[in-house]
């Protein structure tokens, strides 16, 4: 049978591309591939290589955990697959669970013999190898790519070159991410922000800061593609936060208005984030106050909570939680921040409340919480209910917690209890072995301290005095 006109293939692959947005289900994907092929529609007419590639894409990105390797075998079963073929399984690959899987097919490895040779890289290859090094934290890796982005003659693409300075940094290495930034002849406002960022929310904050400064002071001078936005502030702010500095956070502050990024939404959060934990509570507030009610987000509300919690305002936490709209939906953090809060006012009623309340499964730290507040109040039987009724097992952490309850109240079985499932977990610091020696010397039990001595000589655990002030 001949194959119809070229007018007539690309009305019918124009046809099938208008269906790629009504593909949700796996057995949609696979009953489209089979349109493809039966209609030859996976290269040989007009506009088929194009609609195989963005089918390749959609089916790689698809949130179906089998969709992705129907992709690669899709790949794999191409004769000569070009560039864009390759590169739509790269992209699924560092988006999905296992983004190592893209360095493999980069490599050649993932798609074992007798499949087809790799096309030829391009830049766009090697931005979703870098964002796959990136989430892996693999930085020999991109170091690798970093060679091959020099030996194809791509280092003059911007784009390229800003997701290399992210990778380095996101892999900790934020001396070459400086290198590549600095050696860049031409930048973008993503390039500024991936070293920000990276600096700010790697060991670097001060060295964040200081490149702020150096991007703010030149803000008049810099070409409209290295303005300034959103992202920058945050970044920014990140790092006065980290580093406590109400005077730089402030800095920024009014950088942001100079820019006209106050009111946006993401900087609003940063702010209450940045100035709670520089101390200033009643700016963290202010700035709450000032996001329209309609704007707020989850984390607004969280950012808010927070700060309050932080600062021992229990109850003004506990108010603002309930006040929560109900189209926003409490996360883990949500729960943990308004928990923290009430441990510290001691709510015990109203942190019951809400941890039972919780629409989220409470994690480790949720329970160590509602732990540690049972027992500051007294409450060491509800506490360890709640640790032995637990979905998961109790970790170090949350038996310190109770060892602590039972030696703030006295009680000897509790305190002995916690100690020897510590001892089960493999703890050996000196703090657990401390605490169940001071509830046996408030009971005057001589020999039991002595013998907590003998275990810790024995197992060799050193004890760390405190130093005290003369």
């Amino acid at each position: 049978m001949p194959p119809p006109p070229p007018s007539t293939a690309a009305a019918a692959a124009h046809h099938l591309e208008s269906l790629l947005p009504r593909l949700f289900s796996l057995n949609h994907y696979k009953q489209f591939h089979a349109r493809l092929l039966t209609s030859g529609h996976l290269g040989s007419h007009p506009g088929g290589g194009v609609l195989r590639v963005r089918f390749l894409d959609r089916l790689a990105l698809s949130p179906h955990p089998d969709a992705l390797p129907h992709a690669l075998l899709l790949l794999r079963s191409l004769p000569v697959p070009d560039t864009n073929d390759l590169n739509a399984a790269l992209r699924g690959l560092a988006a999905s669970p296992h983004p190592a899987r893209s360095l493999l097919l980069l490599a050649g490895r993932l798609l074992p013999p007798p499949s087809p040779p790799l096309p030829r890289l391009d830049a766009l290859s090697l931005s979703f190898a870098l964002k796959a090094s990136a989430r892996c934290g693999d930085a020999p890796t991109t170091v690798q790519i970093h060679a091959l982005v020099v030996r194809l003659g791509v280092a003059a693409d911007v784009r390229l070159l800003t997701t290399l300075v992210d990778s380095y940094a996101k892999c900790g290495d934020l001396v070459s991410a400086r290198k590549v930034f600095d050696e860049m002849t031409v930048r973008d406002v993503a390039t500024w922000n991936a070293l920000l960022a990276g600096l700010a929310q790697g060991t670097e904050p001060s060295l964040a800061l200081a490149l702020f400064h150096r991007l703010a002071d030149s803000f008049r001078e810099l070409p409209s593609r290295e303005e300034p936005n959103e992202v920058t502030i945050v970044a920014g702010l990140s790092a006065c936060a980290q580093l406590g500095s109400l005077q730089d956070g402030l800095y920024v502050h009014d950088f942001a208005k100079k820019c006209g990024l106050d009111c946006n939404v993401r900087v609003c959060n940063s702010l209450i984030d940045m100035y709670s934990k520089c101390g200033s509570l009643a700016r963290a507030l202010d700035v709450f106050y000032s996001i329209k009610q309609e704007d707020r987000t989850l984390v607004s509300y969280n950012s808010a909570i927070q700060a309050l919690s932080m600062h021992g305002h229990g109850g003004d936490a506990l108010r603002l939680f309930d006040e929560m709209p109900a189209s926003i939906d409490p996360d883990g953090v949500t729960y943990l921040a308004v928990l923290c809060g009430c441990n510290h006012a001691g709510l015990v009623d109203d942190g019951l409340r809400v941890f039972n309340s919780m629409r989220v499964p409470p994690n480790m730290k949720h329970y160590g919480t509602i732990v540690d507040l049972l027992g500051r109040a007294s409450r060491l039987t509800e506490a360890y209910d709640t640790v032995i009724s637990m979905p998961f097992p109790a970790d170090i952490v949350l038996w310190q917690t109770l060892l602590g309850a039972a030696k703030m109240h006295g009680v000897v079985e509790l305190a002995e209890l916690a100690a020897s499932k510590l001892a089960e977990l493999g703890s050996n610091v000196d703090g657990d072995y401390v605490l169940l020696s001071n509830v046996y010397a408030s009971k005057a039990r001589w020999m039991d301290v002595d013998r907590i001595r003998d275990a810790m000589r024995s197992n060799d655990v050193q004890l760390f005095h405190s130093i005290n002030n003369q």
